[in-house]
């Protein structure tokens, strides 16, 4: 199977209120929000995707994570 997905970055402002408010109830609230995106697929409905970043004291890394939802504001399995 071949998916081909289209991102378009946008302004954490751009994000719609719905998928920001689930956002910031979820358990990377506290997390920095590093890109936020569009997604389109020609197989599914648009999506949300929040990248977030924690910088683990301990190991003195970053880790990064991707964060998908969909335009009404539950969350989604990592479609790639």
């Amino acid at each position: 199977m071949l998916l081909v997905a289209t991102s378009r970055v946008m302004n954490e402002k751009e994000m719609p209120n719905i998928v920001m408010d689930v956002f910031n109830r979820s358990k990377y609230k506290n997390w920095n929000i590093e890109k936020t995106f569009e997604v389109t697929t020609p197989y599914s409905s648009e999506f949300y995707r929040i990248d977030v970043s924690k910088k683990n004291k301990a190991q003195k890394k970053k880790k990064t994570k991707s964060i998908f939802y969909t335009h009404l504001d539950q969350y989604k399995k990592p479609p790639y």
